[in-house]
């Protein structure tokens, strides 16, 4: 997917972290979170997005499920999600990283990319 490549390379190629802000206490959100987020949204339209999966028998729902992704962008080869998280605990990680498996096995995503902090 080259174009998908072209357009994550444009955003992570213009970062730029002041000193400041790595040496700064924490607490919601950072700033470089929300220029990333920003930069993708605005740039080039990648949109949070909420997938809802439901088991139908009979016509009769049994189960749904729902997962909200911060960043979903549609390609002619396919659906890439992006998550960015700095200081995502492993219990949601986890939680995260099944639903997104669960995802691609349904065929709605085709490529994740998620960061998990090494602790």
């Amino acid at each position: 997917m080259p174009e998908a490549v072209k357009e994550l390379e444009t955003i992570l190629l213009d970062i730029q972290i002041p000193v400041l802000e790595l040496v700064r206490g924490g607490g919601g959100e950072g700033e470089l979170t929300q220029r990333l987020r920003k930069s993708l949204s605005e740039k080039f339209g990648w949109t949070k997005h909420n997938f809802e999966i439901q088991k139908i028998i009979d016509g009769q729902e049994r189960e749904s499920i729902s997962h909200e992704i911060d960043h979903v962008k549609r390609f002619p080869n396919g659906t890439l999600v992006l998550e960015i998280e700095w200081n995502n605990k492993d219990p949601f990680f986890d939680r995260d990283l099944e639903s997104f498996k669960r995802l691609h096995a349904d065929g709605a995503i085709s490529i994740l990319f998620a960061n998990h902090p090494a602790n």
